[in-house]
């Protein structure tokens, strides 16, 4: 997992499909830098919010399963 400070940038290279009953609202794979330098990997982001209505952003990189 990776926590992205709040300069970062974050570059959508590819939506995936989410299923209608998921509680995921957003789920693609990313580029993510700044203005001055950017990952070499991409990783896969998902946004969701939980039962309690709190928002929750998790980027993974791409070697995880």
């Amino acid at each position: 997992m990776t926590r992205l400070k709040e300069n970062a940038v974050i570059e959508p290279l590819q939506s995936l499909e989410i299923p209608e009953d998921s509680k995921v609202t957003m789920d693609e794979w990313v580029l993510v830098g700044s203005t001055q330098k950017w990952m070499k990997h991409k990783l896969r982001m998902m946004e969701t919010t939980d039962s309690q209505g709190n928002f929750s952003r998790v980027s993974r990189d791409k070697k995880e399963a």
